[in-house]
């Protein structure tokens, strides 16, 4: 289990709050829950979405919440924020959970929540097989070719602080 950090604006802990006493479930069990349900959203997102070009999104914020989450789910949204540019790991988590209610306020129904994924899922099938992508697992990623693929690239290393350590100019490597 990994433990994650983010906050919420005082609108969204209420729902979380409201849905926590309706359910007599714990604040890190329903949001565990809400995450694990809206993976397939946010799938989506990654795979046929756009670059967020790292936006940064004012929250005005009101609760500090810390949750654990499993570490393939953690893993995951962490390369869904790295591939996508997103500004934090919390945007994503946040923009999971206000989607959430809103299928969920519809008819406060969880199922509506469950038929909306499915759907997700179905779309995401059905453009992959449109679009010709193939949606993959790999264990180990040995190379990438891409459009620019000849092109340099610059290595950089962050120490613990978040500071820059080096910058390093690589030359491309192609692996086949």
């Amino acid at each position: 289990m990994k433990e994650f950090h983010f906050v919420v604006n005082q609108r969204m802990h209420n729902k979380i709050k409201n849905y926590c006493e309706n359910r007599k479930i714990s604040y890190n069990k329903a949001i565990v829950y809400i995450i694990t349900t809206m993976i397939p959203f946010i799938r989506n997102i990654h795979f046929f979405g756009k670059e967020d070009r790292c936006k940064y999104r004012r929250i005005w914020a009101k609760k500090n919440i810390h949750i654990y989450i499993d570490d393939k789910i953690y893993r995951e949204l962490k390369l869904i924020h790295s591939n996508l540019n997103y500004y934090s790991i919390a945007i994503l988590v946040r923009n999971m959970i206000e989607k959430f209610f809103t299928w969920f306020n519809e008819n406060n129904n969880e199922e509506d929540v469950v038929r909306e994924v499915e759907k997700i899922k179905k779309e995401m099938r059905d453009k992959s097989e449109v679009t010709g992508y193939e949606i993959v697992k790999v264990k180990k990623k040995v190379g990438q070719l891409c459009q620019n693929s000849i092109q340099k690239f610059i290595s950089v290393d962050y120490m613990e602080s978040f500071s820059i350590f080096s910058l390093k100019l690589l030359e491309p490597n192609l692996v086949f």
